[in-house]
């Protein structure tokens, strides 16, 4: 799940936040922070998942609080890591996959809690509409309905610079009825009927050579009420 929380940021931009309180009293008894739930209706590879924040300057209080509340009053094995700026720590707990990330000085300090319902796999993942470059790999999609749009991203690597995926969805785009309705930088916006669609390429920076390889970000969005 840690290598999955940078790709969940990419959607949260997406999402309305909404009064959630999952924080537990203790946790946050006394201290200077403002928590929010970011997920509505949301699912990694048919697995539901949500997401609460916390700012605020006692953030780095709040993350050792819950730390140590996990680790002495459940029990539970707390593993600490840490990636690109976060420190992080998680456990599983009661069916739960569960992730405690945080970064951040004073104000500005943020907290997210991601938790992962490992025992509620509702349904195989749905399938994106976008065509996607041959030869890439691709990690599993983040899916969910949020204010009755249903959405699906889909994050990859191709090994290929970003001119030449650029060219190659741009031409694949075309033949499945896709209309370009803005081309700015390496971000494509694209539409077909009540569908839209919004591709982000940019160097991938964990290749050895980032210039001859492309992260791709596809997220779609479509009108519909059925959740995922």
């Amino acid at each position: 799940m840690l290598k999955v929380l940078r790709t969940i940021l990419a959607v949260l931009l997406l999402l309305v936040a909404a009064s959630a309180p999952a924080f537990e009293s203790q946790w946050i008894s006394g201290l200077h922070v403002t928590t929010e739930q970011l997920t509505g209706k949301t699912a990694l590879n048919g697995v539901p998942f949500r997401v609460q924040r916390a700012t605020g300057r006692d953030v780095p209080v709040l993350a050792e609080r819950m730390r140590s509340d996990w680790r002495d009053s459940a029990g539970d094995q707390v593993l600490p890591a840490s990636e690109s700026g976060w420190r992080l720590f998680g456990r599983i707990h009661d069916g739960r996959s569960e992730v405690v990330q945080w970064r951040g000085i004073g104000e500005s300090s943020e907290l997210l809690w991601s938790t992962m319902e490992l025992r509620d796999v509702r349904r195989p993942p749905p399938a994106g509409t976008v065509t996607l470059p041959s030869g890439c790999l691709w990690l599993s999609p983040i899916h969910g309905l949020v204010q009755r749009n249903r959405f699906i991203q889909t994050t990859g690597f191709c090994p290929r610079e970003v001119s030449a995926v650029a060219a190659d969805l741009r031409r694949s785009l075309s033949g499945k009825g896709w209309r370009l309705r803005q081309h700015q930088g390496h971000v494509l916006q694209i539409e077909r009927g009540n569908q839209r669609a919004q591709i982000v390429l940019a160097p991938a920076s964990r290749e050895p050579d980032p210039a001859r390889a492309t992260a791709v970000v596809v997220l779609e969005v479509g009108i519909g009420t059925k959740a995922p």
